[in-house]
């Protein structure tokens, strides 16, 4: 019996991550990129605009999503990329590749999306990831034990009460006493 692998999630990243992050290529496995926060993107889930279109068969694009812009080839036939026109917000799921020293992502699929507004939820979205990291890195660096501080990790980490509430209703970490919190690991 054959077995099938399972596909890979394609991780939401924001293109920069895949411009600055570290390519690491393995013989016989997939070119993945790993982020700053040690995520390892083998399959990409951007929300950009399309700033350029190059005319070829197929077609590329090249798309812009506020933090950065990267380049996305179509090698076959890619599902929507044939829609995408200037001016447009687009989904665009695709493996990170280089060739040369140019990064650029390699179309699964693309989707027109109705409104720009996708891309500011997104940009929203990769807002509170930093900040979420900021508080666990903080959690992490002022417990002795005991567990830390919230007043003082609310005050390094320069974050509200209501992050950290998410958090704790999350269950990313705990109140092991009044005041104190610690992470789950």
């Amino acid at each position: 019996m054959v077995e099938r692998q399972k596909p890979l999630v394609a991780q939401q990243v924001c293109i920069t991550d895949l411009i600055h992050g570290q390519l690491h290529e393995r013989q016989n496995e997939l070119m993945t990129v790993v982020t700053d926060d040690g995520r390892e993107i083998a399959r990409a889930n951007i929300i950009g605009l399309v700033v350029d279109r190059g005319e070829g068969d197929p077609p590329g694009l090249v798309i812009d999503d506020g933090t950065e812009r990267i380049p996305v080839r179509a090698f076959g036939q890619v599902p929507g990329i044939e829609d995408a026109a200037l001016g447009m917000p687009v989904l665009v799921i695709g493996r990170p590749r280089q060739f040369g020293q140019e990064r650029f992502l390699s179309a699964e699929c693309v989707r027109v999306l109705e409104s720009p507004r996708w891309i500011e939820l997104r940009k929203r979205s990769a807002v509170k990831q930093p900040v979420k990291r900021s508080l666990l890195d903080t959690v992490r660096a002022l417990d002795r034990g005991e567990g830390a501080d919230i007043e003082e990790v609310l005050a390094q980490a320069r974050a509200g009460q209501d992050e950290l509430q998410r958090m704790l209703v999350a269950g990313d970490i705990f109140q092991v006493s009044p005041g104190k919190v610690k992470i789950l690991e």
